[in-house]
């Protein structure tokens, strides 16, 4: 399926990111086009992530820039991930959270966010135009020394910044923390395959049961790490969903060794 841009997203970002450079003066699109789908450079296993090149008129000279686009599948799985709050972490994380982070350090550690629409559609800078690339999916001794250094930068400066604004450690939904959302949902998803199988002619009695003991042993797990979260515990933010396919690395002059890392997925 052919993905369909927004031109409105598009003339947006590239004001967001005018003003980046310090300038507000109009921006005029000559023209785009998708270059790139998922699994090239950003992954995600929740959205639709493309790259677009947009040809653009600038303080009167045409110019070019690439951004990532990153919007939710539409399947049927669209409201589970939605409810479980991934899509307002993510956003949250970008929108909000690491602005401030990026700023209190000198080298970033995830791309610039231009745009939020639609509370679930992300334009980010794409990191390629700086040389940033995927690593190997298996890191080496190098890859990981680099990517330890920026897990460290990520949490200090989160405990930094969240000591000033004590909110910020309060940017992922309290359930989430522990996966409750996900255990209510499996557990909503158990109760329906329960009953549907004690109606089922062929399935023994005591499988449908040992499904019903799950389910109950599910709800016990939910109620005792809801009943014992604090949010306030927790004095750094890390990084939800850290391996190899959400870091992309910049490599020496001779492309063989990875000097830094950024994060692109939350």
């Amino acid at each position: 399926m052919e993905f369909l841009v927004q031109q409105e997203h598009l003339s947006k970002a590239l004001e967001k990111a005018a003003q980046t450079n310090g300038h507000e003066d109009a921006v005029t699109i000559l023209g785009y086009q998708v270059s790139s789908r998922l699994g090239d450079d950003h992954t995600s296993n929740t959205a639709d992530v493309v790259a677009v090149q947009v040809d653009y008129e600038y303080r009167a000279a045409k110019r070019h820039r690439s951004f990532i686009f990153k919007v939710p599948f539409n399947h049927p799985h669209y409201e589970i991930i939605r409810k479980l709050g991934m899509y307002h972490t993510e956003n949250t994380m970008y929108a909000t959270v690491l602005p401030k982070l990026n700023a209190l350090l000198q080298q970033p550690i995830s791309p610039e966010c231009y745009l939020l629409a639609n509370h679930d559609t992300l334009v980010l800078e794409n990191l390629t135009a700086r040389g940033y690339r995927n690593g190997p999916t298996k890191l080496d001794f190098d890859h990981c020394v680099v990517l330890l250094k920026t897990v460290a930068k990520f949490q200090a400066a989160s405990y930094k910044v969240g000591q000033l604004d004590r909110t910020l450690l309060t940017v992922v939904p309290q359930k989430q923390l522990y996966q409750i959302g996900a255990m209510a949902v499996m557990n909503d998803k158990l109760c329906s395959l329960y009953e549907r199988l004690m109606h089922e002619e062929g399935i023994e009695a005591s499988s449908a049961e040992k499904l019903r003991a799950l389910n109950s042993e599910l709800n016990a797990s939910s109620t005792d790490a809801e009943a014992t979260t604090d949010v306030f515990d927790f004095e750094v933010l890390n990084h939800g969903s850290l391996k190899s396919a959400n870091v992309m690395f910049r490599y020496d002059l001779q492309g063989r060794r990875s000097v830094s890392a950024r994060f692109v997925d939350f």
